[in-house]
């Protein structure tokens, strides 16, 4: 603990010492050149209009004049001081923590269309977008070539085991920097601020999109319906043989996605397609590009659909069976189901309408109980929170259990597995799990920093939480360089008053 004490404050010593006059940071080898040319032929009268001055001074007085300089060392700063501050009741798991939200920030960076071939992540693609950019020299042996990224794909599955040691300095200077402001944040809002907690609207939720196919109406609401039945049913397929631990929200939905889509299908989940005569995402794409064959043979040009025929061949750029292909892919990696620790204005892709039903202080109406027709080892029904719509169909009692929306024209299934987060049930839950076991990371503590980190770019939170960690060491008083110091000065006001 002393030795991080001491590392901010040679730091401060280093970088900070007054914010007056026209001082300016020099390296103390600044006379020395990076790259002697003296003794070259032939560079005389180059040298005389200073192509060869490569003195560090000048280097890194270029480094200055951006704005790498100045957000490098803030974040450097941040970085040095979260280590030291971010501690304490709510952060005791700081790595799972950290891990849980540098997988969704690698993710949202590596999971784009930039860095893919024909659908599947390039790893080679990713990596020459890094090097040039930042020089970092990441060059792994093998790099991953074609890989799905499907919905629950996992980044060490799309970079390795030991991404972590692979791709240390990208992480380092593009993921930690993102994650110490929010995590810095985050305990700036659990210590200043804690009621704004409750006003997040925090919920644990799972959900699934099924949108209306046009070829099919009525065939979305219909897999719903017979989808409620089956759960419901002592006898259901979907849930039959599985593993207490293995029934959950997000499991169930996630198997509901699978079912709509028609995509890696347990034995029992075909099982219950086939009986039910579901209608799928990848029997859309069937058909479709089957009215372009007659008799196994491509139609001619005056009987083939040329709506249909664009969409499969982009407009003539490859095959019709090449575009069959990519459409398969692009339905692997099609989102559609989610599950997580969301808040009113962060991190759920859901119609305004559904999302005003969930993040309101009146949920609690919104809920009906799905009794599903597997029994506990407790011997209770397992039961899901469902949310309602504000309307169901007549004469029809599953369609409680689903919300359609007009302006997406999808129905959506939403288990709502936790609501209470209130501030004041949050101060309860973590009196109450504190007072039985002091030393133990509990769920509740996770998810009141998980809570504070989703809010933590939201309002000032962000910038307040950095003044107040400049202030507490004093940085403000003792910046050494004019350039930092005008930096700080004009991001950071507060820091000044």
């Amino acid at each position: 603990m002393k030795k991080k004490f001491y590392k901010i404050f040679a730091l401060s010593a280093a970088l900070l010492l007054t914010g007056c006059g026209t001082n300016t940071i020099n390296p103390t080898n600044k006379d020395n050149v990076i790259v002697d040319v003296s003794k070259a032929t032939n560079v005389e009268e180059a040298d005389k209009n200073g192509y060869f001055d490569n003195k560090f001074e000048r280097i890194f007085n270029d480094l200055k004049s951006g704005d790498t300089y100045n957000t490098t060392t803030v974040n450097f700063l941040i970085d040095t001081i979260v280590e030291k501050e971010v501690t304490g009741t709510f952060f005791k798991d700081l790595d799972a923590i950290k891990d849980e939200l540098n997988e969704k920030e690698i993710l949202s960076k590596i999971n784009t269309d930039t860095y893919k071939v024909d659908g599947l992540f390039s790893e080679t693609k990713f990596l020459n977008a890094i090097n040039s950019a930042s020089l970092y020299g990441i060059y792994p042996e093998n790099p991953h070539e074609g890989v799905m990224i499907k919905p629950d794909t996992t980044v060490k599955e799309i970079l390795g085991e030991n991404y972590k040691e692979t791709y240390k300095k990208f992480i380092e200077n593009e993921i930690d920097p993102v994650i110490n402001k929010k995590l810095l944040a985050a305990k700036y809002i659990i210590e200043e601020s804690f009621s704004s907690l409750g006003r997040a609207y925090a919920r644990r939720i799972s959900y699934v999109k099924v949108e209306n196919i046009s070829k099919k109406p009525g065939a979305a609401g219909q897999l719903l319906n017979n989808w409620v039945k089956d759960i419901q049913a002592t006898d259901g397929k979907l849930l039959a043989n599985l593993p207490e631990d293995q029934i959950n929200s997000s499991a169930v939905l996630s198997s509901l996605a699978s079912v709509f889509k028609g995509v890696s299908l347990t034995q029992n989940e075909a099982s219950f397609s086939s009986d039910n005569k579901v209608y799928t995402l990848t029997e859309e794409i069937n058909d479709e590009v089957n009215k372009l064959y007659e008799d196994g043979s491509l139609k001619t040009d005056i009987d083939v659909d040329k709506t249909i025929e664009n969409k499969y061949t982009n407009s003539g750029a490859y095959t019709i069976e090449w575009g069959k292909e990519l459409a398969y892919r692009n339905l692997n990696a099609k989102k559609i189901s989610d599950t997580g620790l969301f808040t009113k204005t962060t991190g759920v892709d859901l119609p305004d309408a559904i999302k005003n039903r969930i993040f309101t202080s009146n949920i609690k109406s919104n809920i009906v109980s799905l009794e599903t027709g597997h029994t506990k080892a407790d011997g209770k029904k397992l039961s899901f929170n469902v949310l309602s719509p504000e309307t169901s169909e007549n004469g029809n009692e599953n369609s409680k259990y689903y919300i359609f929306d007009s302006g997406t024209n999808a129905y959506y299934v939403v288990f709502i597995d936790e609501y209470n987060y209130s501030s004041a049930d949050l101060k309860d839950k973590v009196k109450h799990e504190d007072a039985e076991n002091p030393a133990k990371i509990t769920s509740v503590e996770k998810d009141v920093a998980l809570i504070a980190s989703n809010i933590s770019t939201s309002g000032t939170y962000s910038t307040d939480s950095v003044v107040e960690a400049l202030r507490k060491y004093k940085v403000a008083e003792n910046i050494h360089d004019e350039k930092f110091y005008n930096y700080v000065k004009e991001n950071y006001k507060k820091l000044f008053n």
